[in-house]
């Protein structure tokens, strides 16, 4: 498994165990959700960035899409607080797989989907590719006669 898809698959469970809804990866559309509260994650755009000493960086952006089933406006208020302090402590409970993860937008239907509630997040996760092994190289001796090439190397 990828670390990209390490990430998304625990913060899914992350996000279900905190919050107590059920997660699912991807995109559905509003007449195939059956299940209430329930929310979908869907990666989007991953940008890398080399920082020296052999490290490579990612960000990845996701989309969280959480859906409800209640009369009750302060519902989707609920929901999204509950979806959102689940990404707050991700964090703090994976440290070796994310070095950070926010929410960069957030956005409900504010009641026109009553009595469904929709909540939209946008989150960003950093978190570390992988790290290369970095060598020095103390002193190359080349010696040459005719036909032959030789290289003493020294790493360290």
């Amino acid at each position: 498994m990828s670390k990209r898809s390490s990430v998304i698959s625990t913060l899914i469970s992350h996000i279900a165990a905190s919050a107590g809804m059920i997660g699912n990866r991807g995109l559905r559309f509003l007449h195939e959700i059956n299940t209430f509260p329930s929310f979908y994650v869907h990666p989007r755009n991953e940008s890398r960035k080399h920082d020296g000493a052999g490290t490579k960086l990612a960000i990845l952006q996701l989309d969280v899409r959480g859906y409800g089933w209640s009369e009750d406006l302060s519902y989707i208020e609920d929901l999204v607080r509950s979806i959102e302090t689940a990404i707050q402590t991700y964090r703090r409970a994976h440290p070796d797989l994310i070095q950070e993860a926010r929410v960069t937008t957030l956005r409900t239907d504010e009641g026109a989907m009553t009595p469904y509630c929709i909540c939209d997040l946008t989150l960003e996760i950093l978190y570390t590719v992988e790290r290369f092994a970095v060598y020095t190289c103390d002193s190359i001796a080349l010696t040459c006669d005719s036909t032959l090439v030789t290289m003493d190397k020294g790493y360290s």
